[in-house]
């Protein structure tokens, strides 16, 4: 495959898992490999029409990053420099002005999210990019803190702060279930068994968050979580809350 094929399929890729302002950033790319497979005397010309990238779901759009900001983040990341950001919030009139000491930066679902300090004596913080309505790197120096973004993204947000960082997961879930394990192991320490004629048993240490949550409420009824309690707990009463508002069935 050459490259521009390669660029087509990757361009199609990253559009649906990076924001606006960074697959901008390779338009250029992107333009030049349209450009290649477009001329109508190249053999693979109808290349694009034969490839097409989905996610396992309804996404929706990706929020927009006013241009400047992106770079003026990014410098302030690499120069170890203070932000001076201007704030927008949901359904609001006008944020605050702050200035922010980054840390570093996370790309989660095509969202961009800054961590980073907001004065002296401060714990991490996320700010994400596309409700900020402008940015300006400072002369200042970032305040220094150690951080581990793969320690504290795997540490953020649990679904329960009174259970370990891992737990044990243990849930009968159908085999036509779309969160198969069979093919997408949960964990290196993952353990399949045969549970009925329609379900298997898995057990696996996996993170305590809500991330994790989220993953597992995916599937619907297709699982029933054994372990831990607390997850199966939670589980239980959000059905108990959706029969009783589906339960009856007129509207």
């Amino acid at each position: 495959m050459c490259s521009c094929a390669r660029s087509t399929f990757l361009e199609r890729f990253l559009r649906t898992a990076l924001p606006p302002s960074l697959t901008e950033v390779l338009e250029r790319q992107f333009d030049d490999a349209r450009s290649q497979i477009g001329k109508a005397e190249w053999r693979h010309a109808k290349w694009p029409k034969k490839i097409r990238v989905e996610g396992l779901g309804f996404h929706p759009a990706l929020p927009k990053v006013t241009p400047s900001v992106y770079h003026e983040v990014y410098r302030a990341l690499w120069d170890d420099k203070v932000c001076h950001v201007m704030l927008r919030r949901p359904r609001e009139g006008d944020g605050a002005e702050v200035d922010l000491h980054p840390l570093g930066l996370l790309l989660r679902d095509g969202l961009l999210t800054l961590v980073a300090l907001e004065g002296a004596g401060s714990e991490p913080r996320e700010f994400h990019l596309h409700r900020m309505r402008s940015a300006k790197v400072l002369e200042q120096d970032r305040r220094a803190f150690p951080i581990d973004l793969a320690k504290y993204e795997s540490s953020r947000d649990p679904f329960d702060p009174s259970l370990p960082r891992k737990v044990r997961l243990v849930m009968l879930f159908q085999r036509d279930a779309p969160l198969n394990p069979t093919e997408r192991p949960f964990s290196d320490d993952q353990r399949l068994t045969k549970h009925d004629e329609q379900r298997d048993r898995l057990e696996a240490t996996v993170p305590n968050t809500r991330y994790l949550v989220a993953w597992l409420r995916g599937s619907g009824p297709r699982i029933e979580v054994l372990e831990p309690k607390e997850l199966r707990a939670l589980f239980a009463s959000e059905a108990a809350a959706a029969n009783a508002m589906y339960g009856d069935s007129s509207p």
